[in-house]
C-alpha cells in the first residue's frame, strides 16, 4: 500500500494490527517505499505510529537516503526534524 501510495489501505492495515515497521527480504519497509514515492502524508502517518526512521535495508540505505536519492527533499527535511 505505501509503495502504490494508498493511504487509506495504509491506515486501515495499521488500525487492524500491521506491523510498522515489517521488513521484506530486501530489508524494506513500508517508511522506505514511502520515502522512495515521496508521499508526505504516509510518511507522516507511519512515523506517528512508530516507524523507525534510522533502520537500514540489505544495501544499507535508510529512508532517509532514499528519500534524497529519489529527490524527494521535503521529505529528508522532514525526517531530519
Amino acid at each position: 500500500a505505501c509503495e502504490e501510495g494508498h493511504f487509506l489501505k495504509v491506515k486501515y492495515l495499521i488500525e487492524h494490527g500491521a506491523n510498522v515497521n515489517h521488513f521484506n527480504h530486501l530489508k524494506n519497509t513500508p517508511l522506505m517505499y514511502a520515502c522512495e514515492q515521496g508521499n508526505l502524508d504516509i510518511i507522516k502517518y507511519l512515523v506517528k505510529h512508530g516507524a523507525k526512521i534510522n533502520v537500514y535495508d540489505k544495501y544499507h540505505n535508510t529512508p532517509i537516503m532514499i528519500a534524497y536519492h529519489h529527490h524527494h527533499f521535503h521529505i529528508v527535511k522532514y525526517l531530519m526534524e
